[in-house]
């Protein structure tokens, strides 16, 4: 399980950040965990990407690697109390965009 983000997101994030840095002593340095703040499986990336280019795309279910965590989230409530941004790409949107510029 995993929480993917779309990277206009992360960018609309980043910007909103360095307007808050602008307002700040230039020494001043923070730290935010950004996230959409749902959990998707690599399943369910598979499939939604399956469903979106119809293309086969091999694949195996196989066992956890040594070592890999099961799922990975974090807290992004200061994120987005200070810097005020909720995510507004859906996964299925990143994907399609994803497809379209990979197709241009």
């Amino acid at each position: 399980m995993r929480d993917y983000i779309d990277v206009n997101d992360l960018v609309d994030w980043h910007l909103l950040a360095y307007k808050k840095l602008e307002k700040q002593d230039k020494s001043f340095c923070d730290v935010y965990n950004l996230w959409v703040g749902k959990w998707i499986s690599v399943l369910e990336i598979l499939q939604s990407s399956i469903n979106i280019t119809w293309k086969k795309i091999p694949h195996k279910i196989v066992n956890r690697r040594l070592g890999d965590i099961w799922e990975v989230y974090c807290n992004p409530n200061k994120a987005y109390k200070e810097l005020g941004f909720q995510s507004k790409v859906s996964l299925e949107e990143s994907l399609v965009n994803s497809w379209k510029f990979y197709n241009k």
